[in-house]
């Protein structure tokens, strides 16, 4: 993999100060519009009402609140993010990271690891979306803490 030319840089975000600091190492070595965000929302979870996406009735809704939120959150951190793509999906957010990412192909996969592991995976010393991610993804990970 050379990291010099990357096309598609895969970024989950969960808007945890890890996600912060994924996005800046994505932008390290890739330009923006090469870099894929991607939140999930839980289905009809209190995180989901918490994220503030509870009144969102359709996808696009959906989509355009985690806009505004990041759009703010990037500002708030000082992270050049004009051009980024942003996608959002409905669902647990291993499964969804892992089929988005094999149905897309992306280089490189940059995730945060919120370090709570439990059994094996804290053999590994990364939480439990970030381990099935390594597992499961077909592209390169790299995990970020």
């Amino acid at each position: 993999m050379d990291l010099n030319n990357l096309e598609r840089v895969l970024v989950p975000i969960d808007f945890s100060e890890l996600c912060f600091k994924a996005i800046e190492t994505a932008l390290s070595i890739a330009p923006p519009e090469r870099i894929h965000l991607l939140h999930v929302t839980p289905v009809a979870s209190g995180l989901a009402w918490a994220a503030g996406l509870h009144g969102a009735a359709d996808d696009r809704a959906r989509v355009e609140i985690v806009r505004i939120r990041l759009e703010r959150e990037l500002d708030g951190h000082h992270l050049q993010h004009a051009g980024m793509h942003v996608h959002v999906r409905v669902g647990s957010p291993s499964h969804e990271i892992v089929d988005f990412a094999n149905n897309t192909n992306p280089d490189l996969v940059i995730i945060g690891s919120h370090g709570r592991p439990r059994g094996v995976e804290r053999l590994l010393l990364m939480g439990s979306v970030a381990y099935s991610i390594v597992r499961n993804t077909h592209a390169p990970v790299l995990v970020v803490r």
